[in-house]
């Protein structure tokens, strides 16, 4: 898929998405996701799919910071079961 404000052509296989999200001048970076086939060596953190790596600049402030906010409303979102915790019982006299 290859809806974003800026995209690697080397990586979009369709011509008609790569023009659709490349005629969008006026939409803000707000993070940027780097992409190669080598593993990279500064990253804040990365992925590897389909044989390329995706990653975030270490020394990129402001993607290091939307993605930490990404990551806050996922957490916050998340809907799973809470785990029962164990409780510990202290006696008194």
């Amino acid at each position: 898929m290859c809806a974003a404000a800026w995209v690697n052509s080397e990586l979009c296989a369709s011509k008609e998405l790569l023009a659709e999200a490349t005629s969008r001048p006026s939409i803000l970076r707000l993070i940027r996701i780097h992409s190669s086939k080598s593993k990279p060596d500064n990253s804040f953190v990365n992925v590897s799919y389909r044989n390329t790596y995706f990653w975030i600049d270490d020394s990129d402030l402001l993607s290091k910071q939307m993605f930490s906010l990404m990551m806050m409303f996922f957490t916050l979102a998340d809907t799973g079961e809470r785990e029962n915790l164990p409780l510990v019982t202290i006696p008194s006299r």
